[in-house]
């Protein structure tokens, strides 16, 4: 059995959320482990090898690992261990109404992870990108205090589910194979830029501000940044600002240009530009969409 200490944060009707952290060191095998149930966990530190049948995969703080009820899986950690993330036990009618959306059967391949009728999620990694991650990080800032409304916090948990079924179906991202010097030195120094982003993304933040935060000089910074997210810095950068522009237009009644200077633009025009040029419409027109349709906008690659 995999060594894991959990804590639970947070618990509704839709999602259980734990603390987990991986007791297993380096160059150690756990031996089969069952899946309680729907499962989905981000990794904030450290990388581990999960297996299942005869095919593997990379799990690190850029992946997203979401498992069946069910699944006899078994993980490693050749490189380094004790990761630590965040594990989510998604309800099954929730997960069956927001599969209902992008459901395809040609799409489940006939294998180990998805091969049953009560399989929702058809790949058990994908690569995580700035939507996902902006919602994750906002999430867990709510979960964190315990003070924050029950029914904000799951109405981000089932955008952020939305946009993970996305991902999955309908441009799902697959990772790569990490080399040891990405698992034991580059994960870490990338997940702290990510994080500095999103601390700072209202900030008029400079390449330097966000290398020194990865320890790492501006020209590694950006190829290595590049390599494990599959995006520039500036690109995750400006992301992260229109998907807290789109949060805020769906949820909050603040005039535009305060939502424009809120997320980081320095120049109106600047804003309504990049926003219709990101989504297909102005920040105007976005508002006055229906909830269901913003969401729709958010998940646009």
């Amino acid at each position: 059995m995999e060594q894991c200490v959990t804590h639970k944060i947070f618990s509704s009707s839709l999602v259980e959320i734990f603390n987990c952290k991986c007791l297993e060191e380096a160059g150690t095998n756990s031996s089969p482990v069952v899946v309680r149930g729907y499962l989905i966990h981000f990794v904030r530190h450290g990388h581990f090898v999960y297996h299942l049948g005869n095919s593997s995969w990379d799990v690190y703080s850029q992946s997203i690992l979401h498992l069946n009820a069910g699944t006899i899986y078994t993980s490693s950690h050749p490189f380094c261990g004790k990761d630590d993330g965040l594990m989510l036990y998604v309800n099954r009618t929730l997960l069956d109404s927001v599969r209902s959306e992008y459901w395809r059967k040609d799409y489940f391949p006939n294998d180990h992870h998805s091969s049953n009728e009560d399989a929702f999620f058809p790949i058990p990694v994908s690569r995580s990108n700035p939507r996902i991650e902006t919602i994750k990080y906002l999430l867990n800032e709510l979960i964190v205090p315990n003070g924050e409304s029950l029914l904000k916090i799951e109405v981000l948990f089932v955008q952020l589910l939305s946009l993970l079924f996305s991902n999955l179906y309908e441009n799902s991202g697959h990772t790569f194979v990490l080399s040891q010097k990405d698992a034991v030195h580059s994960l870490e120094l990338i997940e702290r830029a990510k994080q500095y982003i999103h601390l700072h993304f209202r900030e008029n933040i400079s390449l330097t501000d966000v290398s020194k935060a990865a320890c790492l000089s501006e020209y590694h910074f950006v190829r290595v940044f590049r390599k494990l997210t599959g995006w520039t810095p500036y690109r995750y950068l400006l992301e992260t600002r229109l998907q807290h522009a789109l949060l805020l237009l769906q949820h909050t009644k603040d005039p535009v240009t305060q939502i424009c200077f809120h997320v980081g633009f320095n120049n109106l025009s600047h804003f309504i530009t990049t926003f219709r040029k990101r989504f297909g419409v102005t920040p105007s027109q976005a508002r006055k969409l229906k909830s269901k349709t913003l969401e729709a906008l958010s998940r646009l690659s």
